[in-house]
């Protein structure tokens, strides 16, 4: 067994330690989680809990990590030939569908989205440190869009001269 799978196996057993130190975690039953993180505020919107707050009873941004990287087996380097054929921008491109609600859910409890590229909806209470990342699961990129910051995705073949223009982009702010 390599050292990679020891290292899930073990991630797995404290996440399943955990989960028997308190109940069901699904949405709308988090009633064992600490006071501190629980909202008092009866308008939230937020699925009743607060964000920021690094707690291993919901998310401590290490533990059931797993939950959310099971989409990060994809292959990030480009294996077909690049095709530039389409090099007209979009300048005016707007949505007028509406926004899925912001709830935060606590891991291990899956989030699934039914679009490939979500840009609203539920999302892990902790928000990603702010960088350039090979990948990072929606479940927290979207954290950070629902308080305005900007992500930037792109597929493994783009143009290496666009990536860099939108690198320089990101990193004046």
């Amino acid at each position: 067994m390599g050292p990679q799978y020891r290292k899930m196996l073990f991630l797995t057993f404290l996440s399943l330690l955990l989960l028997s130190e308190c109940e069901s975690m699904s949405p709308g039953k988090y009633s064992s989680l600490p006071e501190k993180l629980k909202t008092k505020d009866k308008d939230d919107n937020h699925g009743g809990i607060k964000m920021g707050i690094v707690s291993k009873f919901c998310d401590d941004g290490k533990i059931s990590l797993d939950v959310d990287l099971k989409d990060s087996t994809i292959g990030y380097k480009c294996k077909q030939a690049i095709n530039h054929v389409n090099q007209v921008p979009f300048y005016d491109i707007s949505s007028d569908e509406e926004e899925d609600p912001p709830i935060h859910v606590c891991l291990p409890e899956n989030i699934t989205y039914n679009k490939d590229i979500p840009t609203s909806g539920s999302h892990r209470p902790l928000w990603p440190k702010y960088g350039e990342y090979m990948y990072l699961p929606p479940q927290r990129w979207l954290h950070s869009l629902e308080h305005g910051a900007a992500v930037f995705l792109y597929h493994p073949c783009a143009n290496k001269a666009n990536i860099s223009y939108f690198k320089r982009i990101a990193l004046v702010a």
